[in-house]
């Protein structure tokens, strides 16, 4: 019992490996299939529709055109460096590749939003 559990466990974690260390690149960086549509949706609504949020707020976000959805959630508020900064999961779904899950960093900059490394 506890050989097949450690080996699913083992299969699990090299299964997320891949997601959790491309995260902190973004979305560029996934081949997750969404369109640039799908993910300007996701990432409006940890940017700009999180905004005052509380941690724990949950956003839902939906593309009819290509059937893709999804959720973000307000993980973490944290500051680096005076900028202010959230972290972020994001659920989704998409039609070719059904779902993922993306956990990014991103801080507001002078020029905007951009992914914390």
């Amino acid at each position: 019992m506890w050989r097949s559990a450690s080996c699913g466990f083992i299969l699990l974690t090299a299964l997320l490996i891949p997601v959790l260390a491309n995260a902190q690149y973004g979305w560029d960086a996934l081949d997750v299939g969404l369109t640039d549509a799908d993910i300007d949706l996701a990432q409006s609504a940890a940017r700009e529709r999180m905004d005052g949020q509380p941690v724990g707020t949950v956003i839902e976000w939906e593309n009819p055109a290509t059937g893709a959805y999804g959720t973000v959630e307000l993980v973490r508020l944290y500051e680096r460096d005076t900028m202010g900064c959230r972290e972020v999961m994001h659920h989704f779904h998409s039609e070719s590749e059904g779902n993922g899950e993306l956990l990014s960093r991103i801080c507001l900059t002078p020029d905007g939003w951009k992914f914390d490394d």
